[in-house]
């Protein structure tokens, strides 16, 4: 269960790429996250997209582009239950999102253009997280989701270690 939030200045994306961004962002959660394409896996991963003026969003202490990059002020928040997320997963995902972008805003390969584009992430306590009617924890939902056997034994160490 992931829930992704990409904030932008308005007008960054159209209806396709908005489209294809959250298609991509999807699929790079449910690879690196989940390790298959599952039904109740991509049912649990959310994109929530957000528009923030430029004039309410300062780069480098400032409201004009002086700082800003060519991909432009955008943000990527990513929140996910605890235990799914080793550090090289984060790691690989953060590639992967930077690939969506880059796609999505037409960038090609000049990874500089993206300076001022932001990937975070974000754990939720272990059984803080609520869907079909009731509290969540990941172990709850390792077989539904159909983790692959390498994720969710991932998993269940992460969770013996807290």
């Amino acid at each position: 269960m992931t829930v992704v939030r990409v904030i932008s200045e308005p007008g960054r994306f159209d209806d396709t790429s908005r489209g294809k961004l959250a298609e991509s962002l999807t699929t790079a959660v449910l690879d690196v996250e989940v390790g298959s394409e599952n039904p109740v896996a991509r049912r649990g991963i959310m994109v929530l997209f957000d528009e923030q003026p430029a004039e309410r969003w300062a780069v480098g202490g400032r409201f004009d582009d002086a700082h800003v990059a060519g991909g432009g002020r955008l943000l990527i928040m990513t929140q996910a239950m605890e235990g799914v997320w080793t550090g090289e997963r984060r790691k690989r995902l953060i590639e992967r999102y930077y690939e969506a972008l880059s796609e999505a805003l037409d960038l090609g390969a000049d990874r500089s253009l993206l300076g001022s584009c932001w990937v975070l992430f974000s754990e939720i306590e272990d059984g803080s997280w609520g869907a079909f009617g009731g509290a969540l924890t990941l172990l709850d939902i390792l077989t539904p989701a159909g983790f692959a056997k390498e994720q969710a034994a991932d998993a269940q160490e992460l969770l013996g270690r807290r």
